[in-house]
């Protein structure tokens, strides 16, 4: 099973960084994640990049953006599984990307460099409500008329930030898709 870590949105300060793995056989997990923010292991979903944590003796693997893209398929593959198919896409807002499907989850590419990952399935969204994952921090901001939905971020705007969208405006909505980094989203 491929899980994430989502950000804690607590502490974010200037850089936002990944929860650390918490123990997946814990009594109360629901607690946990409120408290730590949403973990689950295998990769984390940075607003910099995928970072695959410390498993099974191996080392922790960054993969932070900026990095090569036979590189980053190639260090990411046992973590993420088989790709699915590769595309091309001329005419996003950003400029022409070359994406890496794999199951619920693309890596984008420019110039042959990781630029971002879109998540919208598998393991790698987060199993929490809107209102677990902001907390009493109040750290997750909804993007003003956005035409893409319930869209919130996580971070300052400007700066590394992880985009979230929701089934919906509640409380209790769940999210849909989640993203970092350059995307191709018409807005």
């Amino acid at each position: 099973m491929r899980l994430i870590a989502l950000l804690a949105p607590v502490a974010l300060g200037s850089a936002l960084m990944a929860c650390t793995p918490q123990d997946e056989t814990s009594g109360d997990d629901t607690a946990d994640a409120a408290e730590s923010g949403i973990t689950k292991r295998v990769v984390n979903l940075d607003a910099s990049g995928i970072t695959i944590p410390p498993q099974d003796g191996d080392a922790e693997m960054v993969v932070p953006f900026g990095s090569v893209r036979a590189a980053t398929e190639d260090t990411l593959s046992s973590a993420l599984g088989s790709i699915k198919d590769r595309q091309a896409n001329g005419e996003c807002p950003a400029g022409p990307i070359s994406s890496t499907n794999y199951d619920g989850i693309t890596l984008n590419f420019q110039k042959d460099k990781f630029v971002g990952w879109f998540a919208n399935g598998g393991d790698y969204l987060p199993d929490a409500t809107r209102a677990e994952l902001t907390g009493d921090s109040g750290d997750m901001t909804a993007v003003e008329d956005s035409t893409l939905g319930a869209e919130y971020i996580i971070g300052n705007e400007g700066g590394n930030t992880i985009s979230l969208l929701f089934s919906d405006d509640t409380e209790g909505a769940k999210p849909t898709a989640m993203w970092a980094g350059v995307n191709c989203l018409f807005r």
